[in-house]
């Protein structure tokens, strides 16, 4: 038997690497092929995995890939981490996108199944648990991961309707401003509000990144 080259195998599978349920369960099952499969499936699988980050099986490896400093943010708020050894991948690091919606989504329904109860006014309630851990989880992202091609920053108008504070959303945007690698090509920032130094900052990255294809800033205070 004639085996593909990872080439090939690596195209295919990327055909199938949308946001598409039933393809994610697909390429999962390819996982248990062979190792070579499951080498070229991993990077596909997980590089737009926090569009499923709902799913309290992803949550549990990307709060298990925090390190101590991630971690430390969240003793004080009795956050209960899950326990374990690390995971077989670095899974993050073929992480592509950041949304702060889909994490948002997602940690909220994790700590409602670790305990907390649900709760029509759940974003005001748990509003520093929930911020805390978005703010760990995009470090432990930006930290493992070189490959970032999009950052989306599109759920705030709700946070500040609901009592989100802005100052919050500013403190996020600078991680990417700390950001050092130039792979981003789309930046999508919506009702956010940024000092001026934060627009300089901003404009610094944008002259230094060449692969930028796509700006789009809606609702944004840019400062004065």
């Amino acid at each position: 038997m004639i085996e593909l080259p990872n080439e090939c195998l690596s195209e295919i599978f990327k055909s199938f690497g949308n946001n598409n349920n039933k393809n994610y369960r697909f390429l999962f099952s390819c996982l248990l092929v062979n190792r070579q499969w499951c080498r070229n499936v991993i990077p596909v699988l997980w590089s737009r995995s926090l569009s499923c980050i709902d799913d309290r099986r992803l949550m549990r490896i990307y709060l298990l890939s925090l390190n101590a400093e991630e971690k430390a943010p969240l003793i004080p708020l009795n956050i209960s981490l899950p326990d374990g050894p690390k995971p077989l991948f670095e899974y993050s690091f073929y992480t592509i996108s950041i949304n702060y919606h889909y994490l948002e989504k997602g940690i909220m329904k994790w700590l409602c199944l670790e305990g907390h109860e649900p709760h029509s006014l759940y974003r005001i309630k748990y509003k520093n648990e929930i911020e805390a851990v978005i703010y760990s989880l995009i470090k432990m992202l930006l930290r493992t991961s070189e490959k970032i091609k999009e950052w989306f920053f599109d759920n705030f108008k709700m946070d500040i309707i609901n009592g989100g504070d802005i100052e919050f959303n500013s403190k996020i945007v600078k991680l990417l401003f700390n950001y050092k690698n130039t792979t981003i090509t789309l930046l999508d920032f919506s009702y956010i509000k940024l000092s001026s130094e934060e627009v300089r900052a901003l404009t610094d990255i944008l002259c230094k990144n060449t692969r930028l294809v796509s700006l789009r800033l809606s609702d944004c205070n840019l400062g004065t």
